[in-house]
């Protein structure tokens, strides 16, 4: 039998990947008609809901979101996660130092990707931030980049 796909760049891929729940698939697909439904999916998607209760205004949620990106770019770039096949078999021969980041709440790739990862990979360091998503460093931006400053030391 064969092993479910995985397609999310955040994962190992292959038959040790974890797959992210069908309905987080099914609505990164659709295209939100407007801005606002944008900012709300992508909260929804990539922060805890403790996160966007004590920030109720979605301008707040992103650093720069900017011009958001049209959907077809959206498309192409979710076309090619779809079609990534992963790296799991090679990561045993990563040699550096590597430092895996990932929150507690991801539900955009479920956090036990992360543990398979950093297992493969001799000395990883595994770093499970509670309270967080796949948008972690939007919600801890400080506490990203001490983590990240730390481990290049």
């Amino acid at each position: 039998m064969d092993d479910p796909p995985c397609s999310h760049k955040s994962d190992c891929g292959g038959s040790k990947c974890i797959p992210r729940n069908d309905g987080v698939t099914e609505e990164m697909e659709m295209e939100p008609p407007n801005l606002d439904v944008y900012l709300e999916r992508a909260g929804r998607l990539l922060l805890t809901d403790s996160y966007r209760n004590k920030h109720p205004d979605p301008m707040s949620w992103f650093v720069d979101h900017g011009k958001v990106a049209d959907h077809r770019s959206i498309m192409e770039q979710y076309g090619a996660m779809d079609r990534w096949k992963g790296v799991y078999s090679d990561l045993n021969l990563i040699k550096r130092p590597i430092l895996v980041i990932t929150g507690d709440r991801e539900n955009f790739t479920p956090p036990q990707n992360a543990t398979i990862t950093a297992d493969a990979i001799p000395g990883a360091e595994l770093v499970v931030e509670e309270d967080t998503a796949h948008g972690l460093i939007f919600q801890e931006p400080v506490k990203v980049g001490v983590m990240i400053s730390r481990f290049l030391m």
